[in-house]
């Protein structure tokens, strides 16, 4: 059946409007996972810092920032999107700045910050290398650059594999197709990207335990394809979600497991 709705979002739109629908659903994703050492990403990517004034790119709902306060770390986040910042700003986080803008030309001045973090945004920003290029800038020598990325293996896991299997047939038909980057967030792309910063890196599994009753919403949210549904295409969704739970739930449980790679770079005194 050829698509009944052809449109194409750049991504810059589609994340405009998922987030404007959805605010805070990213951080409540990821927020209930936990990896192998039992932490969240979010600890992860802000337990080993120990200075600030930390800037997280893209903070959406600022889960990473609460972290942040909660150590006493002065800290600024900055998304372009007015709906997770106004979330953000609900949490009256202490020694926080929120600031809407672009990663590609921060509003900030050379060697602000001793840490720069960014949480599952990356991958999503065109231009990577003038993000490089500023995070380079406004990072203090000597400062570090923490980043959670998605990463595909070669195989998913088996309900995760089947949903986008199945969600790549309704936005098939439905729509909106959305035009990511091509360029994948990598190690050796940050090796690339920032020349003499000592980088490593680390494979991760986020593992959730969702009640089956939870699943439709979790699903629905976790991508922003099936997140930007629109009416028909979110019931066409829902058969897709029943086959999921009915064939890997098991004692009324779904064990959704997310592939992330975890960055470290370190620029140079």
């Amino acid at each position: 059946m050829p698509p009944t709705n052809p449109e194409i979002l750049s991504v810059e739109e589609a994340l405009t409007r998922f987030h404007d629908r959805w605010a805070g659903t990213s951080a409540e994703v990821f927020g209930r996972g936990r990896l192998d050492d039992g932490r969240t990403s979010y600890a992860w990517l802000t337990e080993p810092l120990r200075r600030g004034p930390v800037l997280d790119l893209a903070c959406g709902d600022g889960a990473a920032l609460q972290l942040l306060a909660d150590r006493g770390l002065p800290a600024v986040g900055i998304d372009n999107n007015a709906a997770e910042l106004a979330a953000a700003a609900e949490r009256g986080l202490p020694g926080v700045e929120l600031v809407q803008g672009d990663l590609r030309e921060l509003p900030f001045p050379d060697a602000r910050f001793e840490a720069v973090i960014c949480h599952m945004a990356l991958m999503l920003v065109p231009g990577p290398e003038r993000v490089a290029a500023e995070i380079a800038r406004v990072l203090a020598p000597g400062g570090v650059l923490r980043v959670v990325l998605n990463r595909r293996p070669r195989e998913s896991a088996p309900a995760v594999a089947d949903y986008l299997k199945g969600l790549r047939a309704i936005t098939a038909e439905h729509g909106p197709t959305i035009d990511y980057p091509t360029t994948t967030w990598d190690a050796e792309l940050a090796r690339a990207l920032l020349p003499g910063w000592k980088v490593d890196a680390r494979e991760m599994i986020l593992r959730t335990a969702l009640p089956v009753e939870e699943a439709g919403h979790f699903l629905t949210v976790s991508y922003y394809s099936s997140g930007l549904l629109d009416e028909a295409g979110s019931a066409a969704l829902a058969p897709v979600i029943r086959d999921v739970v009915e064939a890997h739930a098991v004692d009324g449980v779904l064990h959704w497991e997310l592939p992330l790679l975890g960055l470290e770079a370190r620029k140079p005194f």
